[in-house]
């Protein structure tokens, strides 16, 4: 599918589910990682797509960019 859509895809839903109030930054990153393996093997039993390890990378790039976002107060100023 592409790396770009799978990174801004991890990122987005880190930083939806950062405005649920009750969720932890631990449980936000479980939830994303989750879902990021459901997607591909989804992908790899439905559509017949290779499984790819550099979609998993970039989704985890992203997680680990919403963590240091997060952990340093950055998006605090933006949201």
């Amino acid at each position: 599918m592409g790396i770009l859509p799978n990174f801004l895809g991890a990122l987005l839903f880190c930083i939806t589910l950062s405005f649920i109030p009750n969720l932890t930054r631990k449980s936000i990153v479980v939830m994303t990682i989750g879902l990021v393996i459901f997607m591909e093997i989804e992908r790899y039993f439905n559509q017949n797509i290779s499984f790819d390890i550099s979609d998993i990378a970039a989704s985890v790039v992203a997680i680990l960019l919403w963590w240091f976002l997060t952990k340093s107060k950055i998006l605090d100023n933006f949201f």
